[in-house]
């Protein structure tokens, strides 16, 4: 990944280019200084970099669901994959990138990848720093099948 959106993601900007070519600014950093509200700027770190949390030895991410609701997603997967819990963490922490932002249902695949490769550098950021103890591995890729970029993570209990 790089660490700057290609011509096709920018292209993808509608908003950004529209105020742009109107001679308000030319880079994105001057499009979100212009744009951002104080609540979407705070909003925002909490999408990068989210708290996460463990329920019963599974590292998850800390939405708005209950431990007793986790643990029931778990013992539902347990009874499916036995002792497995990489798949079950694996499955617990699968997320599409439309889903998590609807916002981006009208995006390239360009656009989509992008986003969800910086998003994942840093949950995986954060996730280290949360649980440095652990190795916690992340993955993300498109999905032809779900037209959408696709991620998970889970701790490799291997070794």
């Amino acid at each position: 990944m790089t660490d700057r959106p290609s011509s096709d993601v920018l292209a993808d900007l509608k908003d950004f280019q529209q105020w742009s070519r109107a001679g308000k600014g030319l880079s994105l950093f001057d499009y979100a200084t212009h744009h951002l509200t104080v609540d979407l700027a705070i909003a925002t770190t909490q999408l990068l970099f989210p708290e996460f949390r463990e329920v019963d030895g599974y590292v998850t991410i800390a939405t708005s669901e209950s431990e007793r609701s986790i643990r029931q997603t778990i013992a539902g997967w347990k009874r499916r994959f036995g002792s497995d819990r990489i798949a079950i963490e694996k499955l617990i922490n699968h997320l599409h990138l439309c889903d998590v932002l609807p916002c981006l249902h009208d995006a390239s695949r360009e656009t989509l990848v992008y986003f969800g490769a910086f998003l994942l550098r840093c949950w995986k950021h954060e996730l280290l720093q949360r649980f440095p103890e652990r190795k916690i591995e992340t993955q993300g890729e498109w999905s032809e099948e779900d037209c959408d970029f696709v991620f998970t993570f889970f701790q490799d209990r291997v070794g």
